[in-house]
């Protein structure tokens, strides 16, 4: 009588033939077997750009493969998300994330995701974060956060603060519902253009990285770092939790994040190489130059910044009254 084998009594058999040796196991041994693309939501020569690009040499050392940038700019970061999870998971398709296409879209287009943020994409390794400060004009009669607060509180409906990104908006939405401050939100379609206004007085707050003040030739003062702590960028400049403001926690993270379907050994790979290759002190010094900090992680330190990010941006999204689809 003549047996017919399924797909599974034949892996059985084939395991058991090799001493238990899979063909899995074989594919995750010769990891990576050929170039790694990263995919990156953004347009070459940009701040994002060149940051992947800083770190594909000495990535593509430690896999023992060339590491190639791939820009998919547009959609807030939905055109690079989708060709992610278009690529087959095999860990050679990376994508450079950034909280835009991971967490702001998918709360906001919540009548048609493009995707699950949890479920679809794996949690590789935490990459850089940002740090960002609060930013007032020289017109604001203002030295310090405390005198801020309470210039605005005595003011309210005449200071106004402009956005660039997604970062920033929901940034300052949290600032407003948590301070309880009264400003006028004037909405750009990308930093340069606030930085202009900004710099001609027309805006009087805006949200970016430690060298704007530099750029506006002393007319302007970061009063807050937007983040949990004081930045060792400025020590002298505060920051909200420490003025009794703990829930102005946004963070300004990018991280690395392979398809959800790929092999948890073959992500294991990638997060050691990605935290060996962050560890590298000139790396670190080049980033910090940046006003960024480059910072390796296990994908569950990754995936717990997901996770507990999300809450916070959906509650500054609501108050902020972005439009929902």
């Amino acid at each position: 009588m003549k047996t017919t084998l399924n797909r599974r009594q034949m892996m059985a058999v084939l395991a058991a033939a090799t001493g238990g040796y899979s063909i899995e196991a074989g594919a995750q041994a010769t990891f990576p077997s050929k170039p790694v693309r990263i995919i990156v939501p953004f347009p070459a020569g940009g701040a994002g750009d060149t940051a992947v690009r800083l770190i594909s040499k000495p990535l593509s050392d430690a896999l023992g493969q060339q590491v190639v940038v791939d820009n998919k700019p547009g959609g807030d970061g939905v055109i690079a998300a989708l060709e992610l999870l278009r690529s087959t998971p095999d860990g050679h398709t990376l994508m450079f994330g950034t909280a835009t296409p991971l967490i702001y879209t998918p709360l906001t287009k919540v009548s048609k995701p493009p995707y699950d943020p949890l479920a679809d994409f794996a949690p590789v390794s935490t990459f850089s974060s940002f740090t960002y400060f609060m930013h007032v004009h020289e017109s604001v009669p203002a030295r310090t956060l405390e005198e801020f607060i309470d210039y605005v509180r005595k003011n309210p409906g005449k200071v106004a603060y402009g956005t660039g990104d997604s970062t920033s908006i929901v940034t300052m939405a949290q600032i407003q519902m948590h301070t309880k401050l009264d400003m006028i939100h004037v909405p750009y379609k990308g930093g340069a253009q606030a930085f202009t206004d900004f710099a001609g007085g027309r805006i009087q707050v805006t949200v970016g990285p430690l060298d704007l003040d530099g750029r506006m030739q002393g007319k302007s003062r970061p009063l807050a770092v937007l983040q949990t702590r004081r930045s060792a960028l400025r020590p002298d400049v505060t920051s909200f939790p420490e003025l009794g403001y703990p829930q102005v926690n946004l963070l300004a993270w990018t991280g690395y994040f392979a398809h959800g379907k790929t092999p948890q050994p073959l992500v294991d790979k990638l997060s050691t190489a990605l935290v060996k290759v962050f560890a590298l002190p000139e790396l670190r010094e080049t980033f910090q130059k940046l006003g960024s900090n480059l910072e390796g992680s296990t994908p569950d330190v990754l995936a717990n910044i997901l996770k507990t990010q999300m809450p916070a941006w959906k509650e500054a999204i609501q108050f902020a009254k972005i439009p929902v689809e």
